[in-house]
Order: structure tokens, then sequence, then C-alpha cells
């Protein structure tokens, strides 16, 4: 005959139970890392720009044009290339999503677009490892690539 110690395995579920509940509520994402080929050969698109404007259009999403410099990997080579992502401002309500890079006006850097056939929360490829931003230092007159 098997006997149970109830006080112990009332303990250990209430412990289990509080911390499924825990763990239901975190708020963590785990994107794998993607190498320099993979981003270069899985990406639609692949240019070198500065940001034009960012704008909202009465959803809580983004809309960025970009002023394409130089097309980096691509079948075509556009003046102007305008992506969309998840979040913004709507009713003086402002939506992030966590991951996604919000781009600001005169920004400089590299973009891999993983498909521009259709609208993805974000479409960058690797969603932050999707982009290098190019930061200009004035005073020695360098840039320095930012990668996240």
């Amino acid at each position: 005959m098997l006997k149970f110690n109830t006080n112990s395995s009332v303990k250990a579920y209430i412990f289990a139970f509080i911390g499924v509940l825990l763990s239901a509520n975190s708020f963590a994402t785990t994107l794998l890392p993607v190498t320099m080929k993979q981003l270069s050969s899985e990406s639609e698109l692949v240019f070198d720009s500065y940001v034009k404007r960012p704008t909202d259009h009465g959803v809580p999403f983004t809309y960025v044009q970009f002023e394409v410099l130089d097309i980096i990997s691509s079948s075509f080579a556009p003046p102007y290339v305008t992506l969309g992502f998840a979040g913004g401002t709507l009713d003086g309500m402002t939506y992030r999503v966590d991951g996604v890079h919000y781009s600001w006006i005169n920004e400089r850097g590299t973009y891999f677009v993983e498909t521009l056939t259709r609208e993805l929360l974000n479409p960058l490829y690797g969603w932050l490892q999707g982009y290098y931003v190019v930061l200009q230092n004035k005073k020695s007159r360098t840039h320095l690539i930012n990668s996240n």
C-alpha cells in the first residue's frame, strides 16, 4: 500500500500551479540567431538607404518610406521603398511591438527585407537582426555600424 503525505503533495501542486501561472504571464520571445549568409540569401530585398518619413495611417501600423541609396541584393531597383511595421498611434493611444525597430527620420542603414508581397508584423528578416544602422561621428568623420 502506498502512503502519501498530503501536506507535501498539496504544496507541490500549489507550487506547480503558481509556476504555470507565472510562466504563462511572462513576456519572453526567443529568436533564432541568423547568420549574414542567411540574411542576404533569404531576404527578398537588401538595400542601403535613408529614412524619409515614418507615418501612421489611422491604424496601429507605421509605414516608413526609405530613400534607396544602393540596392545590395534584388532584381529591381526602386528609388523609394515603403515598409509597414506593426505598431503606431491610433486615437491618441500608441501601440508598440517588442522586437520591432521603429526607424527615425534621416536614419541611415542597411535593411534586409523578408518579403515585399505580403504585410508582416515586421518586414525585416530576423526581426532586430534584419537591419544595421550607420551612425556618423561628426567629430572624426567616421561611420559606425550599429548592429543588434
